[in-house]
């Protein structure tokens, strides 16, 4: 089955070349099967945590990145609840790696629980993600997570990587015989709520560079967006968009899914003009749009002027001017 064959992807043992797949298909269950998905995502969500954890390619973390956010999208406040309260996932011990990670060594605490560990992980390959519909997906989800009322204690309590701690040696760069007698890089343990506001601030002006370039996140090319007035309907609400993702009609997945992705390669099997995304009720959103609405709400209700009092005068200004 389909859900047999994530499973497989997901595998610690499996090569991060293949398990780079298990993305796209849980995307694809996740939309087209949600009732069916739905009593398996906790499983799920342990396993994507999990082999994001033990990745080291950044390129597999940020492409499992889109997973979590389409469940923040589904249902923010239950994905958070969720990932507080399970255990953070082991690494994986395997022959040919005896040793565990130390964590703690950089200064920011050892996760706790899997909230910690995925939005450490979320944050740090953030910038990772790649191709317009899965940025567009995990800036949008960052804004849900940032904007949740019912979420902001749980979260307020994961620290992330923040500004590397300056040493006595001031900017020398960092090389590998320098790192070595030094020890691990230190940062300052950082609030995530700050950090997510910085990515969405970088975001924005992303958005205002794309929107000279006849745009990356938005395609306003596409009439039938533009024109769609209740586009952002069903995504009110800090909950997210309230499980509406089940769009797509025809058959549950015209054809076999991981049979085309393996023949057709990651990029061309998911890419950005794939008609799979394009009929996705997600792809609709605007993210500008999106950004104002969320992040005006969050400072409506007092709780973005004390994160953005830490941010450089660039990213305020940019906050700034889309709130205006």
């Amino acid at each position: 089955s389909y859900l047999d064959a994530a499973a497989r992807l997901l595998s610690c043992e499996m090569e991060e070349g293949a398990s780079v797949f298990a993305a796209p298909l849980l995307g694809q269950m996740l939309r087209r099967l949600p009732f069916q998905m739905r009593l398996v995502v906790p499983e799920v969500v342990v396993a994507v945590v999990s082999r994001a954890r033990n990745a080291k390619q950044p390129n597999l973390v940020a492409a499992l990145v889109p997973i979590l956010a389409r469940l923040v999208h589904s249902d923010t406040d239950a994905l958070v609840q969720m990932l507080a309260s399970t255990p953070a996932p082991p690494f994986f011990v395997s022959q040919e790696h005896t040793q565990e990670k130390e964590e703690g060594s950089d200064g920011v605490p050892p996760a706790t629980n899997a909230l910690d560990t995925a939005m450490r992980l979320w944050v740090t390959h953030q910038a990772d993600v790649q191709g317009a519909f899965d940025i567009k997906i995990t800036v949008t989800a960052l804004a849900l997570l940032l904007a949740s009322a019912n979420s902001a204690a749980t979260l307020g309590a994961v620290v992330v990587r923040g500004k590397p701690v300056v040493t006595e040696t001031g900017d020398v760069p960092r090389t590998r015989s320098r790192a070595k007698a030094a020890g691990p890089e230190q940062f300052v343990p950082t609030p995530v709520s700050v950090v997510i506001l910085e990515l969405l601030a970088d975001a924005i002006l992303e958005i205002k560079e794309a929107n000279q370039d006849d745009g990356v996140f938005d395609r306003d090319e596409d009439d039938e967006w533009e024109d769609d007035e209740d586009a952002d309907d069903e995504f009110d609400g800090d909950g997210g968009s309230g499980g509406k993702q089940s769009g797509g009609g025809g058959g549950l997945f015209g054809g076999d899914l991981l049979e085309r992705l393996m023949d057709k390669g990651i990029d061309d099997g998911y890419g950005d003009d794939d008609a799979d995304e394009k009929e996705d009720p997600l792809g609709a959103i605007c993210v500008e749009t999106f950004l104002k609405e969320r992040m005006g709400a969050t400072h409506q209700a007092g709780r973005l002027v004390p994160l953005a009092t830490g941010l450089d005068s660039r990213r305020q200004q940019a906050l700034m001017t889309l709130l205006s």
